[in-house]
């Protein structure tokens, strides 16, 4: 089969998928359309959502919005795209029913967590950090978005600057990926989502949570509650770190892939 016969085969479904997507289009419409009911400039912006993904470009990013949580959130380069399993922790921790509660998302991003938390415990008090100002950004404009009350901060939690109030739950999806971990990942995550959101050293693999301990010591209450996001293969590691710094946490939870993804800690 030719190249354009390939190309051809393949633009047309996707052509129709992100017509519905990016342009506004029911469902009813889907089924019926035909490239000639659509104005020049819908063509050409599908056309470019094509273009962009042959870059590889995350179609998150080309769309500048994804789905989490049931909430349409506003995304771009950067903070990382939110992931089906950080849509997991969220679930693990609303198993708390907990309401009027202080807690704290480190390392907000798009601000999915905190927000998404916002959402799910009504009653309480969301705090959101991010070191980088362009997240804190995409953020706040995220909260605005979906009419939810988060406190932000800009500050870096190995080096806070900030005034913070005692914390009930401190909730981190922090980078954790090694570098030499990126030989297995796709070009569209290493050339598009921000380094500074996904990777550690190698030679310290447990740093983002030797700087979240720290900065948890003096934050979270005393039976206060850390959830956290691990690499799959420092699952032991990081419980290690954790009860050597008086936590009691029990085996990773896992996530739908069945890979070791969660911790839940109890500062004691």
């Amino acid at each position: 089969m030719g190249q354009a016969n390939i190309e051809k085969e393949e633009w047309r479904p996707l052509f129709r998928m992100l017509c519905l997507e990016a342009l506004g289009l029911q469902s009813r419409d889907l089924l019926l359309l035909d490239e000639t009911r659509l104005t020049e400039s819908e063509i050409l912006k599908a056309l470019h959502i094509i273009k962009e993904l042959k870059k590889q470009r995350p179609i998150q990013y080309i769309l500048g919005e994804c789905d989490f949580m049931g909430l349409r959130f506003l995304i771009n380069e950067s903070a990382l795209i939110p992931r089906p399993e950080t849509e997991e922790l969220i679930q693990y921790i609303l198993e708390e029913r907990a309401e009027d509660i202080t807690l704290l998302d480190v390392g907000t991003g798009s601000g999915c967590i905190a927000i998404s938390l916002a959402h799910g415990i009504p009653s309480a008090e969301v705090h959101a950090m991010d070191l980088s100002e362009e997240a804190l950004i995409l953020a706040k404009a995220n909260a605005e978005k979906l009419e939810c009350n988060v406190i932000f901060h800009q500050d870096n939690m190995h080096e806070p600057s900030a005034e913070y109030p005692q914390f009930d739950m401190i909730v981190c999806n922090p980078p954790y990926i090694t570098e030499k971990e990126k030989v297995f990942m796709e070009s569209r995550v290493l050339d598009h989502e921000p380094d500074l959101a996904l990777f550690i050293p190698d030679d310290r693999p447990l740093q983002s949570y030797e700087g979240l301990i720290s900065f948890s010591q003096s934050r979270l209450k005393k039976n206060g509650l850390l959830f956290l996001e691990i690499n799959e293969a420092l699952g032991k590691e990081t419980i290690e770190l954790l009860k050597s710094n008086g936590y009691e946490c029990n085996t990773p939870r896992k996530d739908i892939y069945g890979k070791d993804r969660f911790i839940r800690a109890v500062k004691g």
